[in-house]
Order: C-alpha cells, then sequence, then structure tokens
C-alpha cells in the first residue's frame, strides 16, 4: 500500500509539512519529495540503516555511494577534504543542480562513500529541501526510481514498489522535464564530468 502523500507548494512549502518530514525522516523513515532536479528520495545520512533501505528499495545489492545533500559550502567543506579547483566550483555552481564528487573528510559516514573515499556533495537550491536541512544535516538524495528506471518528474511515474516501501510521499505537482543533477568529480589530478 502506498505510503501517505501529502500536498505541498514547492516554492513556498507550508511548515506543517515541513515538520511532517522531518519527523519522519528523524524517525528512520523515508521520505519522497519533489527536489530541484526530480522527485527524490531523502533519508539522514547518519542513519545507516535508513541508508540502507534506500539502497535496497532501488534494487541494489550492495551499499552504494548517494548524494549528500548539504546546506552550505561550509558544510560541504567538512565532509570533504581540500581539492585545487573545488572552491572555485563550489562558488560557481551552488546552490543548484551540480554534484561534486570529492575526497571526503572524516566526517563523512564511511556508509556513504565511494571506494575510492570520495564523497558526492551538492547544495540544494529548492526551498523544501533547503528547510529541511535546517533539521538534519547532512541528507542522503537519490532519485525515487528502481534502478535503471526513468526519473520520475511527478509521483504518478513512481513506481508502487517504491511507493510502497517509503513512509511519506510529499506531492509538489508535476515538475518541469529536468534531469539528475550534473556530477564533476574533482581531484587532486583534475576535473572529469561523471554525469553531463
Amino acid at each position: 500500500m502506498p505510503a501517505r502523500t501529502v500536498g505541498i507548494d514547492i516554492e513556498n512549502p507550508a511548515a506543517e509539512a515541513v515538520e511532517m518530514a522531518v519527523s519522519v525522516l528523524l524517525g528512520g523513515g523515508l521520505v519522497v519529495y519533489p527536489s530541484d532536479t526530480v522527485y527524490g528520495l531523502l533519508c539522514p545520512a547518519a542513519m545507516q540503516h535508513s541508508v540502507r533501505r534506500v539502497g535496497r528499495l532501488k534494487g541494489y545489492s550492495e551499499e552504494k555511494p548517494f548524494i549528500l545533500l548539504v546546506p552550505s559550502i561550509e558544510a560541504a567543506q567538512a565532509f570533504s577534504q581540500p581539492v585545487p579547483g573545488a572552491l572555485e566550483l563550489m562558488r560557481s555552481s551552488w546552490p543548484g543542480p551540480v554534484t561534486l564528487v570529492l575526497p571526503a573528510s572524516d566526517r563523512a559516514p564511511s556508509w556513504v562513500c565511494a571506494p575510492d573515499g570520495t564523497v558526492a556533495l551538492r547544495v540544494p537550491a529548492d526551498p523544501l529541501s533547503v528547510k529541511v536541512l535546517e533539521s538534519i544535516m547532512p541528507l542522503v538524495t537519490t532519485s525515487a526510481n528502481l534502478r535503471d528506471r526513468p526519473e520520475p518528474l511527478g509521483l504518478d511515474e513512481v513506481s508502487l514498489k517504491v511507493a510502497s516501501g517509503v513512509d511519506l510521499m510529499l506531492d509538489g505537482g508535476k515538475l518541469a522535464r529536468r534531469k539528475a543533477s550534473t556530477m564533476i568529480k574533482v581531484t587532486p589530478e583534475g576535473q572529469e564530468v561523471l554525469r553531463p
């Protein structure tokens, strides 16, 4: 049975809806929400069991690194190690749909980092993510689709498996056709676009 659905204004989310999402997340639950790219899944990065739930829901058989949403460049710097060119990219790309893959600091939970010791970070632009990040930081996010399926732009495109496996769905209506965030890896050796 699909999770409880609550309507939300993506430009000006009501405090009650934000508080409901925060309460679900702090309780270890998963939330489907309209992001500044596509409909996504949210959970607190610090809760390993919740992160594992996200992976299982999407059909991953082993732990997989996910994007961390953080509220600011300063927060991103706390979860990553300094790399030449990274700060300039942060300043020019954020807030917005650009994910930077950087060497992780010891503050980044090991279960969200890639095997090569990197962590994917993003400062979102949408008011809903910004408000949730005021209460919980960092957040794990990923598109609310099953592995190898299209990213949903509306709740009607979220599969029944995902809808039944989360605890709350926030309905912001149909999103304009967009794509998942651009992903750029920044290491001491240079920069590489992983996802245009």
